[in-house]
């Protein structure tokens, strides 16, 4: 299943070719041009319009290090890998019982949903939302065509697009009803939008009480150099939109989050990986902020 708001899309389309005439806006405090921004390069890289400036690895060879299910994802060909730019492996963290249901949130070439119909077959039910219109009608069309690794213990017999469904969607304004998933992955996802507070509201509001949130993507150890804020793919490569563990961990507590998890998962010069878990409380809203943290380092 794919859904498509035409309307609002022509609408950002035509934003968006208006902003592209003003780079500078970058360089300003301009949420919706950096939106923007990020919108159209993830566009013209997943189309191939767009070569990757930066030296990371990506698809499968980076899947086997992460650790994902190679061995059940050979339906996966290899230009779809092509698509995968992950910031960690999220799976880890996500143990869905029977039933649940799971949003990956800005879920590119859908790896990770992909991944969970194969660890989990018709036991759960998988929506993936991106921006990007045309790497969903790709993931639809694979999802279509494939019978994927079958395994009638876990997939009783379903294929991937009878459990996968594809809605085009911005992270801030999800058309979900409240308490509608169980599980909110996030792969290098959360430091692409400027105001994470309203994303992380908006990822409580449509999970259910005792839901989780898990995610990957990079931190920093220091604030970045001023050099940063002037080039402009920086968003889109979830640097410029790094926090530090500390703010991310305050940013999840003051978003009512309990339960937080923050394992260390790689280190770099100027950022290392992590990954984060959390959960949503089944008690009613109160003033206080959760304070039960776990930092794990590997």
């Amino acid at each position: 299943m794919l859904k498509l708001n035409m309307g609002s899309l022509e609408e950002e389309k035509r934003v968006a070719e208006s902003e592209e005439k003003r780079p500078e806006s970058l360089t300003c405090p301009n949420k919706r041009a950096i939106k923007i921004h990020i919108r159209n390069h993830y566009t013209h890289l997943y189309e191939g319009r767009q070569i990757c400036r930066v030296p990371i690895r990506t698809g499968r060879s980076l899947a086997e290090a992460l650790g994902y299910p190679l061995d059940l994802l050979d339906f996966v060909p290899e230009d779809h890998w092509a698509r995968f730019v992950p910031c960690g492996n999220p799976l880890r963290m996500v143990h869905p019982a029977q039933g649940e249901r799971i949003l990956n949130l800005g879920c590119g070439a859908a790896v990770d949903s992909f991944a969970l119909w194969a660890l989990y077959g018709a036991s759960v039910r998988i929506v993936s939302t991106d921006i990007v219109f045309s790497v969903l009608r790709n993931n639809s069309e694979l999802a279509r065509i494939s019978a994927g690794p079958f395994h009638p213990e876990i997939h009783s017999s379903a294929r991937p697009k009878d459990v996968l469904s594809w809605v085009c969607a911005d992270g801030e304004q999800l058309p979900f009803q409240p308490g509608a998933f169980h599980w909110v992955i996030m792969n290098g996802v959360f430091n692409l939008f400027p105001d994470k507070a309203s994303l992380l509201a908006e990822v409580m509001r449509i999970l259910r009480p005792g839901g989780r949130l898990a995610g990957t993507d990079l931190c920093i150890d220091a604030p970045l150099p001023d050099y940063f804020h002037e080039e402009r793919d920086a968003w889109a490569w979830c640097m410029s939109g790094a926090c530090m563990d500390e703010e991310l961990i305050g940013l999840l507590r003051n978003s009512r989050f309990e339960e937080i998890r923050l394992d260390h998962e790689e280190d770099g010069d100027m950022f290392h990986r992590v990954a984060f878990c959390c959960r949503k409380s089944t008690a009613e809203p109160t003033n206080e902020v959760a304070a039960d943290v776990i930092i794990r380092n590997s």
